[in-house]
């Protein structure tokens, strides 16, 4: 009887054990299997033959192979290819789930970025911590006129006033850059460098814009006029379709910090840097196309071009009263996105 007895409580107690460690085990692994890691990382790629950042309707197509809902960039579809669907499908694939990109910024299409921001979530069951491997792993994935780098984990949540209320709110790209730099590259030779059409715009009628030291000195002139803080709805596209969709007027006062004319290598090439805070639809290309012009002197003068940025909205103006032609995306480079001082120097 005590031998029996014995052995029955041995077989509870390993029995018991059992099921405490499995239980443990179980919910140790569910527990890591659902870890969510919000990754940050910069980006850079040649917009030419991309149809913008941010993923078109038409670009959203199932891996039948895969059959796991992540969502690919449609390669077949040439038109609609976007910078935000080759790093999607990418990032779904190393991951095997879904995986959602955000940037800083949406740039339009053939427009390129040196310093693009992005954020992503993934769930993990392990942390991994070699981030230059992955990094490199990620960059062999990505097609040729794209590269991501500085690969890192985002910093921690933080307390944030949001309507007068303090709350928790994870880092986030679009919110928390304090202001952009772009840069429109432009050439004012008599023939500008065959190489070059794809990342600088050589206007019609060159004399007539910008040459010499002189022709210099007026546009860094006029382009002063920009920095401030001015309603830009003169040099906003498609406003009113943009406004139809969402819940009412868009505020468009935004602030330049500064612009800068930036002599290049080689003779007749020019760089114009703008540092803003946040840029509307087509706006740098807007302020280019608009200076030219007034640079010209044709259908726009200087006091049209004040004008235009003075209390815009109030005074009914529209892009329509405005009848310079935005500059070409070729030119246009976001070249920086900027965060904390401190975050700054890690990112």
């Amino acid at each position: 009887m005590g031998t029996r007895k014995s052995v029955g409580v041995d077989y509870f107690l390993i029995v018991a054990c059992w099921w405490c460690i499995g239980g443990w085990v179980c919910t140790y692994h569910q527990t890591l299997a659902w870890q969510v890691v919000r990754y940050r990382a910069r980006v850079a790629y040649d917009g030419t033959s991309f149809q913008g950042f941010q993923i078109q309707g038409s670009n959203k197509v199932v891996d039948d192979k895969n059959c796991n809902g992540i969502t690919h960039q449609n390669r077949k579809d040439k038109q609609q290819r976007t910078v935000q669907g080759e790093l999607e499908t990418v990032l779904s694939t190393r991951w095997n789930q879904p995986v959602r990109v955000v940037a800083a910024g949406r740039t339009d299409a053939g427009v390129h970025a040196r310093g693009q921001a992005i954020h992503f979530d993934v769930n993990v069951s392990e942390t991994p911590t070699d981030h230059a491997s992955l990094e490199r792993s990620l960059a062999r994935m990505l097609p040729t006129d794209v590269t991501l780098w500085n690969l890192q984990f985002a910093p921690s949540a933080r307390t944030k006033l949001v309507d007068g209320q303090e709350r928790v709110l994870p880092w986030n790209v679009m919110y928390d850059n304090t202001h952009k730099l772009y840069s429109y590259r432009l050439s004012t030779a008599a023939v500008m460098d065959p190489l070059s059409r794809q990342h600088r715009w050589h206007p019609d009628n060159v004399d007539a814009y910008v040459v010499g030291k002189a022709g210099l000195a007026q546009l860094t002139r006029l382009l002063k006029h920009y920095e401030g803080t001015h309603d830009f709805r003169a040099f906003a596209s498609a406003m009113e379709q943009l406004e139809k969709h969402s819940d009412g007027p868009i505020d468009t006062v935004r602030t330049v910090y500064s612009v800068n004319v930036v002599p290049e290598a080689n003779e007749g090439d020019v760089r114009i840097d703008f540092v803003l805070k946040g840029a509307l639809y087509k706006q740098v290309r807007n302020m280019v196309g608009t200076v030219l012009e007034t640079c010209r002197g044709e259908i726009m003068k200087e006091s049209d071009m004040l004008r235009l940025l003075q209390d815009a909205t109030a005074s009914g103006l529209s892009r329509a009263d405005n009848p310079s032609k935005p500059a070409p995306p070729q030119g246009l480079t976001l070249e920086n996105v900027y965060f904390g001082d401190d975050e700054d120097c890690e990112f």
